[in-house]
């Protein structure tokens, strides 16, 4: 009988101490500060985009230039306007004004060339019969021309990619030299350096975007209007009122830079 009412008491102060032993490891731990989770990785979007298209006839004067037609599809607005330098010699400018408000110009050609040559890596937007914004909002495809009408297909992506922009403005120019600026944005690492000032050629901005992956895009560019913004062959001034001119996407529409042609870019990087 002793030997039972020992044992009772025994028990009872064994279990008190695994608690308290517990309690006491429960006290140590929440005074180790707990470890903040890794942040996330920032990384551009990259899936592909879907278009709605649609065919529209694009009247033409035959000779000379114009005239100017306004459309809108899918929340873009579109201003065309065609120029016949001779019965071979034809292209298509306008303006694509996109829903935020950017105005970008653009201009094809029907024989997928220019009077200036096959087009630039620095001159995106020269010598094409497909043109994409380097956004990859709208697109403009040349399919088929008449004397008085010229057929073409636009796309709008749908749903619009979102895009997270930035304006940089570059270092200072000295000397004629600019030091180049490199700056990472939502994971990506754009490395712009203005080039030619003082000399007799091209000024250019000289432009990278590396990627997270290590996938490096050249977005390099010339300074001064492209055709479409140019006022050449009595060009109409519409072209290029408030509409940008200088700007280079990757084939992916993923990053874009645009240039105001002196030290001032806005980088973009889509996220969605």
């Amino acid at each position: 009988m002793s030997t039972d009412r020992v044992a009772v008491p025994t028990a009872i102060l064994v279990a008190i101490f695994a608690t308290g032993a517990a309690l006491g490891s429960v006290m140590i731990l929440s005074e180790i500060p707990s470890q903040a989770p890794p942040p996330p990785v920032s990384a551009p979007y990259s899936e592909p985009i879907n278009y709605s298209s649609e065919v529209v006839q694009i009247p033409s004067n035959g000779a000379g230039w114009g005239p100017v037609t306004n459309t809108s599809f899918e929340g873009v607005r579109f201003l065309f306007c065609p120029e016949f330098l001779s019965s071979e010699w034809f292209y298509l400018q306008g303006t694509g004004t996109e829903a935020d408000g950017v105005r970008l110009a653009f201009v094809v050609w029907e024989d997928n060339s220019s009077g200036v040559g096959t087009s630039l890596p620095w001159v995106p937007s020269e010598a094409i019969r497909t043109w994409f914004s380097p956004d990859g909002v709208f697109g403009i495809a040349w399919l088929s021309s008449t004397t008085h009408s010229i057929a073409v297909e636009i796309s709008v992506a749908f749903p619009i990619p979102r895009f997270s922009t930035e304006d940089v403005t570059m270092n200072p120019i000295v000397n004629f030299t600019e030091v180049p600026t490199t700056t990472v944005y939502v994971g990506v690492t754009f490395s712009l350096q203005v080039q030619g000032w003082g000399t007799s050629g091209y000024v250019t901005l000289n432009a990278t975007a590396a990627m997270p992956n290590g996938t490096t895009y050249l977005l390099s560019m010339r300074e001064g209007p492209i055709l479409a913004c140019a006022s050449a062959n009595n060009t109409p001034g519409w072209v290029a009122d408030h509409a940008i001119c200088s700007e280079h996407g990757s084939p992916d529409h993923v990053v874009v830079v645009l240039w105001d042609g002196y030290r001032n870019v806005t980088l973009l990087v889509r996220v969605g």
